[in-house]
């Protein structure tokens, strides 16, 4: 969460000029500088999207925002169950099962986040606990009907968010063929329509060895991106 206006429209101006080839970059805004990411990087190569959305598509949730809201500014992702969210705003997995779909029918792109804490990882349940982030989400989708879904699953280990300690490459890429396992044996067509990405204290210097895991086909940068250098950099390193 960043407070100051003019590190947004610094951080958004210095991307709109980025040449992207070979691959998609996009940035996730809070909620107010969503009118100012449009005005600034429409007709960019950069795309755009939300860090949270509403279960619910209509009702009476003030202060919330839904996702045909978010469509309305051009959002093309949005998060959904990212940590944080799941920890400090109490979202169960219902809540972002269904957070998911609205986005879905409103014609964006969710990406969906899972992951274990350090305490699940040292007791050997990191699959368990990835499994039944991932079952909830399915399940929720099949209910709905959904057959061919485009989205993105991020896997953020929560050990490692903000902790300056990444995954090794090896234990994500573990995790994402793991999360491949599930979604097929799921009734719904994911084989070409979902992509696999990794966060958790993603940088300069650590992204090339990600991108080097087959089973890693992207990042989701936090703190690494409000240095506009660096992800810049960090672009370049994306298009080889």
């Amino acid at each position: 969460m960043q407070g100051e206006g003019g590190l947004a429209h610094h951080l958004l101006g210095a991307l709109k000029d980025l040449t992207v080839e070979g691959c998609e970059v996009a940035v996730m805004v809070p909620f107010p500088y969503l009118a100012r990411a449009q005005s600034i990087l429409e007709g960019s190569s950069i795309a755009w999207g939300a860090q949270a959305v509403h279960a619910q598509s209509v009702g009476a949730f003030t202060g919330c925002v839904s996702a045909s809201m978010l469509a309305e500014f051009g959002c093309r992702y949005v998060l959904v169950g990212h940590s944080e969210r799941r920890i400090e705003c109490g979202e169960d997995a219902a809540a972002v099962a269904q957070q998911a779909l609205q986005v879905i029918r409103s014609g964006m792109v969710p990406v969906i986040c899972v992951g274990e804490s350090l305490a699940a990882r040292t007791a050997g349940e990191s699959d368990q606990v990835v499994s039944a982030q991932v079952q909830s989400i399915l399940t929720v989708f099949e209910s709905a009907g959904l057959t061919a879904i485009s989205c993105i699953w991020a896997y953020e280990p929560v050990w490692a968010i903000g902790a300056g300690q990444a995954a090794t490459p090896q234990q994500a890429a573990q995790m994402h063929a793991h999360i491949r396992s599930l979604l097929s044996h799921s009734v719904l067509e994911f084989s070409s329509k979902c992509r696999m990405i990794y966060g958790g204290s993603v940088n300069e210097d650590n992204l090339a060895s990600f991108l080097a895991e087959s089973e890693i086909e992207g990042v989701l940068v936090g703190g690494a991106s409000l240095n506009s250098e660096q992800f810049s950099n960090m672009v370049a390193v994306c298009m080889g």
